[in-house]
């Protein structure tokens, strides 16, 4: 198990397929939503007020709206955001000791 207590962005990768990663965003708040695959999201048990939602993807980066939350829990404001990917280049990284994956050996299959 790995506890994360720094907010901050976390890679992760397999050590054994180079085309294997993760990313974990660490946040330093309770509040926090996914979209859907039709791109709808909520954020349940967020106290009624104004807030700056920033959405974030890997691809994507970042960007960031001012949101109300009702008394009943829906959101308004600017609620549909959109993340621009077309910058975005999928880079090779290295193993865990540094250094380049070895390719598969025949004898592996």
């Amino acid at each position: 198990m790995q506890k994360f207590d720094n907010p901050g962005l976390v890679n992760v990768y397999c050590n054994v397929h180079p085309n294997m990663s993760a990313v974990i965003q660490v946040m330093s708040t309770p509040y926090y939503g996914f979209a859907d695959q039709k791109g709808d999201y909520a954020l349940p048990n967020v106290p009624p007020g104004r807030y700056r939602l920033i959405a974030w993807n890997e691809q994507g980066g970042q960007i960031e709206s001012r949101i109300e939350v009702t008394t009943a829990g829906a959101v308004t404001g600017n609620v549909a955001l959109m993340l621009d990917s077309r910058n975005y280049r999928l880079t090779q990284h290295l193993n865990k000791v540094g250094k380049p994956y070895e390719p598969p050996s025949l004898k592996d299959y």
